[in-house]
């Protein structure tokens, strides 16, 4: 059984749960990959203070 190119890219990327590499885009003529990542948590701890159980608020698709 093989390893899905979604879960090949989460992990060389580093990323933990609930990070993770949901889908994956190969674009030769442009010699570029796209790939989308997924969060699946509800609340995680703030970026700059680390005061726990913050609400996730923003889902916004950034390129």
């Amino acid at each position: 059984m093989g390893v899905g190119i979604e879960a090949l890219f989460t992990s060389a990327l580093g990323l933990q749960e609930p990070w993770s590499v949901e889908k994956v885009e190969l674009d030769t003529a442009r010699r570029r990959i796209d790939f989308e990542l997924t969060c699946k948590a509800t609340c995680l701890p703030c970026p700059h203070c680390q005061a726990a159980g913050q609400g996730v608020h923003d889902r916004l698709e950034r390129k």
